[in-house]
């Protein structure tokens, strides 16, 4: 594809988690868990002849390089570095016709597992045991990272979802060169395996763009002191015209902010086992069958962002965003905080309002409190223990999707009307206005 033809709309930070709450809370409101696995990866030994065996019936050809790796590993003054190089072969050879027909993903899982055995033990340290057998069908990333220089030196382009099958793919990029993404680490090596795939637990909201979320992870995985890396990661998708610009890449539950994506075409993939249902993004935005190549006919765009981690994104809609549930302000007096005039569950008479897509009620939205009317002098909002008065606050959604300003008190008297948006990254919201109510001095 053109690089002239490439575009990208990218994304800023906040947090936003899902929720299935009613209206108002009648009891104590509880945040839905997630179900995903958490037990530490365990490695294989580190068996040479067993690695040979495994490579036989995962690559097609007995010369491959893979081989060769496998040999020299024994005998090499730095194990980490060469099982990196392992573990870079095989997912050069995934899905493509240096693969032998017909593998069975627990060769792919055992060759991957050994190969982390044979690295240093710290490697593997604190990661999530992983069925990696399943990078053998499409909508999985599993990309080596890291290494510059040499006849084995990695890539220098994204780690890209291969074998996508709804018109996107998801990406994670080094904003300059993978060594200056890795920076310096405690770790030998100084390289990444960069792998996640589609799920669909994530923030499984109608607003979400193409119904599609990723989980990204990392070999190895990202810890203070230990092992760092900064990437942009987001969705790119094959049609541009498809973004909008309300659309906000949800990263761990946090929203991140407009940056760009390359976009570079993944590596062609071609499934011999296994299978993910990734027609997602028909459903919400129709698309038709892939195009070949996602060929030059569209141009390609990006919801994406800058992160210190990677974890659980999904592609949000903030222009569905609803506000909801605000109570009846009461009058009150400049020396106490804003209330409602009827008490909830959990939040009392608190000064609260929801955010929700349909039913749901989301997290981490950003919600700007304002004045919008006040028949007294220019008026301020004072929350409690600043040491100034402000002209609008803003408060993110709890895990139930409520934003709380019930510290918040206005610092003149006079009657008001307040107004509540949607405000993050340039994305404002239609306003949600109160009812009329008064402030009196003391």
């Amino acid at each position: 594809m053109r690089s002239q033809l490439r575009s990208a709309v990218a994304v800023s930070a906040v947090t936003i988690l899902l929720t299935a709450c009613s209206d108002r809370p009648a009891s104590t409101p509880t945040s839905p868990v997630i179900a995903r696995p958490n037990a530490s990866l365990v490695t294989l030994t580190c068996d040479i002849n067993a690695l040979k065996a495994d490579a036989r019936d995962y690559a097609k050809s007995g010369g491959d390089q893979l081989f060769k790796i496998i040999g020299d590993l024994a005998a090499a003054s730095d194990r980490t570095d060469k099982a990196f190089d392992g573990l870079a072969r095989m997912a050069a050879i995934r899905g493509t016709s240096d693969q032998k027909a017909g593998v069975a993903g627990a060769v792919f899982n055992r060759l991957v597992h050994r190969f982390l055995g044979c690295a240093n033990s710290d490697i593997a340290a604190g990661a999530v045991e992983q069925d990696f057998g399943k990078a053998l069908g499409p909508g999985w990333v599993f990309e080596v990272r890291g290494k510059s220089t040499g006849p084995l030196a990695d890539p220098s382009g994204g780690a890209y979802e291969r074998g996508s099958t709804s018109g996107n793919w998801w990406a994670a990029e080094a904003a300059g060169s993978w060594a200056d993404a890795i920076g310096t680490s405690t770790l030998t090596g100084d390289r990444v395996l960069i792998y996640g795939f589609r799920t669909t637990d994530f923030l499984n909201v109608s607003g979400r763009f193409g119904g599609s979320s990723f989980e990204h992870r990392t070999i190895p995985k990202i810890a203070t002191g230990t092992f760092a890396l900064t990437v942009k990661v987001g969705l790119c998708v094959a049609d541009g015209t498809q973004i909008t610009t309300t659309q906000r890449l949800n990263h761990n539950n946090s929203l991140i902010a407009l940056s760009t994506l390359t976009c570079a075409t993944p590596t062609g993939f071609s499934a011999t086992t296994g299978s993910l249902a990734l027609g997602l993004a028909k459903r919400a935005w129709g698309f038709l069958a892939p195009q070949p190549a996602y060929a030059a006919a569209f141009f390609v765009g990006s919801v994406g962002g800058a992160v210190s981690e990677l974890s659980p994104s999904a592609v949000y809609n903030l222009g569905s965003v609803s506000l909801s549930d605000l109570g009846t302000i009461a009058d009150g007096k400049n020396t106490t905080v804003l209330a409602t005039t009827a008490s909830v569950p959990v939040y009392g008479d608190s000064l609260i309002i929801r955010a929700k897509d349909g039913a749901t009620g989301l997290q981490g939205i950003p919600i700007e409190m304002s004045i919008a009317g006040n028949n007294s002098v220019i008026a301020f909002f004072n929350v409690k223990n600043a040491p100034t008065n402000v002209a609008t606050v803003i408060r993110n959604t709890d895990a139930n999707g409520y934003a709380n300003f019930g510290d918040v008190k206005l610092v003149k008297a006079g009657g008001y009307i307040l107004s509540f948006r949607v405000n993050f990254d340039g994305v404002t919201g239609t306003p949600k206005l109160s009812n009329s109510f008064n402030i009196q001095n003391k």
